[in-house]
């Protein structure tokens, strides 16, 4: 089953919730503050650039929300993660979770990787014809 994590007032979200609906793909829709420690470390193992890819850029956001994300630069990674989990508000919306797979963000081309291999191949032979 795909988890979509999404933020109140996000304005990615309501696209990435439109494009599984446009695929006719089941999705569970959660609100950050509903994903679990799991989650996170699930998603962390997915980024390159670690706690910093999960997080909102300090400069989208209050400057309470900034001063809270340069906290989290000087923890350690368990103690962001349960930082994270209390304040989920600082995490980038949606993030979209399924087996093998994780999106950070909406992202037209990425999100396709959600899709059946089966659909992609048919979608793939259609554009080389």
């Amino acid at each position: 089953m795909i988890r979509l994590y999404y933020r109140q007032r996000c304005t990615s979200s309501p696209k990435a919730i439109q494009w599984f609906k446009k695929y006719k793909l089941d999705i569970r829709i959660r609100t950050m503050g509903q994903i679990s420690r799991e989650e996170i470390i699930t998603a962390l193992s997915y980024t390159d650039k670690g706690i910093s890819e999960l997080v909102k850029h300090s400069s989208h956001g209050s400057e309470e929300d900034a001063s809270k994300i340069r906290l989290i630069k000087t923890m350690t990674l368990n103690e962001a993660i349960d930082f994270i989990k209390v304040n989920p508000d600082l995490l980038r919306s949606p993030i979209i979770i399924e087996k093998d797979k994780v999106l950070i963000g909406y992202n037209p081309e990425q999100i396709r990787m959600f899709l059946p291999k089966e659909y992609r191949r048919k979608s793939l032979g259609k554009n080389t014809e």
